[in-house]
C-alpha cells in the first residue's frame, strides 16, 4: 500500500502536525514574498499543493496577557485571509481567492513559498493557523481535500 502526502524524518509521534513554522507580519505594511516557508522532506505520489487552515481562536488574560485557551482549526476547513494573502490578492491583500499554494519545483518540491502577510492594524494580537497538504488525488481544488496537516 503507498500512502500519498508529504513526509518528515522526525522521530517523535505526531511530529509533522506539531511543526512549527514562524512567519512574522508587520505593522502598517505587507510581509516581503518568499519571507515564509514550509520545508518537509519528501512527498509520495503527485506533488500536491499547500494551503492553510482557518486562524485557531485564542483568548487571553487581560491582566497578564498570558493565553487562556486555544482551539485548533483543523485542516480542510477554509482558509483564513485575515493575515494570509490569497496569492492573486493586490496591494494591501484586496481581492483575490487563491489559496492553494504549488511547492517550489526548483527546490525538488519539498519548500513552499508562502504569499505575502497582510498588514496588521496592531501589534497586540497573534495569528494561528494549520499548514496544510493536499496530495493532488483529487484534484486539489477544494479546502476539504486538505487533510494532512504539515505543521
Amino acid at each position: 500500500i503507498e500512502v500519498s502526502g508529504v513526509y518528515d524524518t522526525c522521530t517523535e509521534s505526531d511530529c509533522l502536525t506539531k511543526k512549527a513554522y514562524y512567519c512574522h507580519a508587520l505593522k502598517g505594511a505587507q510581509s516581503v514574498l518568499g519571507s515564509c516557508s514550509l520545508t518537509y522532506d519528501g512527498y509520495a505520489g503527485n506533488i500536491g499543493s499547500i494551503t492553510w487552515s482557518a486562524a485557531w481562536n485564542a483568548s487571553w488574560d487581560s491582566a497578564t496577557g498570558a493565553e487562556d485557551s486555544l482551539t485548533e482549526a483543523a485542516c480542510g476547513t477554509a482558509a483564513d485571509a485575515t493575515v494570509m494573502c490569497p496569492e492573486d490578492a493586490g496591494a494591501d491583500c484586496v481581492g483575490g481567492s487563491d489559496v492553494f499554494v504549488a511547492p517550489d519545483a526548483g527546490q525538488g518540491n519539498t519548500v513552499v513559498v508562502l504569499p505575502r502577510l497582510a498588514p496588521l492594524a496592531s501589534t497586540v494580537q497573534g495569528y494561528t493557523v494549520a499548514a496544510c497538504y493536499c496530495p493532488d488525488v483529487g484534484g486539489c481544488d477544494d479546502a476539504s481535500e486538505f487533510t494532512q496537516q504539515i505543521g
